[in-house]
């Protein structure tokens, strides 16, 4: 199952392949891409991709700001804002905007699906507070948060169970933050192992059990670990790239479990460039690429023991000449983009 997020500010990520329109559907099933081309800076049309073939959301000039992505019954779904007379309104779209009744200091950073219902997560900021909140079908529950606030990062619902994941945070976004675990709004604390700095990746459930994967960083060794919770126990993974003599950091992003094996994606940075990784049941697996390259993954699916990643490829770790890229069990594939796409998510079903 797979979630999504996309802040056109910081984005410039993928793809999938293919020129002309099909109706064939991939043996893993349909491969959804949320992405789009940029027009300016902090601008984009968005855009999707249903198994190589680009679709229009709306154009840049539509005010809308697609944060996340959803399917249900082979039907794509974006959510996040549209700038609608001077504020802001929480809306998804699936071929058409749904407005959701949300105060103007809302956000939205997920959409998903049980049955028939609809949730969206997101919160509200006072200036000082963020409150995280969800809707169901349009109306909206307030979780209990610590006293500095806190922002939702991911949420699993099943059979009506609501399961949420998120971190302490002020307004200003300010550390040290502390990771939350929410069931059907009751509010829980993550062992953290003495780690500090902490930050939620992703979340997903898998035969009855609650993954969560995190970043953290180790202050008695001076190392940083990613963190993977499992029914709120915490199990720590060194982050790869700590032998470089010029590592500088590392994040995990994505998580994705198949037929029992764990998979999660991540990166890490020296000076000048970044490389990018994944780990299989605690194994590291780096994604081979040109040296003098450099690669960003940001999302991970794996269905049927084949790899899917998605990012992009530079000549270094602050150039502009990024590349949209997506990698199969290891290898770049021919995409079909433009110089100015970026594609941030990927699902498959």
């Amino acid at each position: 199952m797979k979630r999504t997020i996309l802040l056109i500010t910081s984005l410039v990520f993928f793809l999938f392949t293919a020129c002309e329109e099909s109706d064939t559907t991939p043996a893993e099933g349909n491969i959804f891409i949320l992405g789009g081309d940029l027009v300016s800076t902090n601008f984009a049309d968005n855009y999707y991709w249903l198994n190589g073939n680009k679709r229009l959301i709306s154009m840049a000039d539509e005010n809308f700001t697609a944060l996340n992505m959803g399917v249900r019954n082979s039907q794509f779904y974006a959510v996040g804002q549209r700038f609608i007379n001077g504020s802001t309104t929480i809306t998804y779209w699936n071929g058409q905007f749904n407005d959701i009744e949300s105060p103007t200091n809302a956000t939205a950073n997920g959409i998903y699906f049980d049955g028939n219902d609809i949730y969206i997560q997101g919160r509200i900021s006072n200036g000082q507070i963020r409150t995280p909140v969800y809707w169901k079908n349009g109306v909206r529950t307030d979780l209990p948060a610590p006293n500095d606030g806190a922002s939702l990062i991911e949420m699993v619902v099943s059979n009506g169970t609501v399961h949420v994941v998120g971190v302490s945070e002020s307004s200003s976004g300010s550390m040290p933050r502390t990771p939350y675990y929410w069931f059907n709004g009751e509010l829980e604390e993550l062992e953290t192992n003495q780690l500090v700095d902490i930050y939620i990746r992703d979340m997903t459930l898998y035969d009855g059990n609650v993954y969560i994967l995190g970043d953290g960083y180790d202050s008695q060794n001076n190392q940083q670990m990613h963190i993977l919770w499992v029914n709120g126990e915490a199990n720590l993974y060194p982050a790869a790239g700590r032998d470089q003599q010029d590592f500088q950091r590392a994040s995990a992003n994505r998580l994705s479990i198949d037929n029992g094996d764990i998979y999660f994606s991540g990166n890490y940075e020296t000076s000048d460039h970044s490389r990018s990784y994944y780990y299989k049941n605690g194994s590291i697996i780096m994604l081979e690429i040109d040296s003098n390259r450099s690669t960003s993954v940001s999302d991970i699916e794996v269905t049927n023991g084949n790899v899917h990643l998605i990012g992009h490829e530079s000549s270094g770790l602050f150039t502009t000449d990024r590349t949209a890229k997506y990698w199969l069990n290891g290898s770049s594939q021919n995409v079909d983009i433009a110089d100015n796409s970026f594609f941030f998510r990927i699902g498959i079903q």
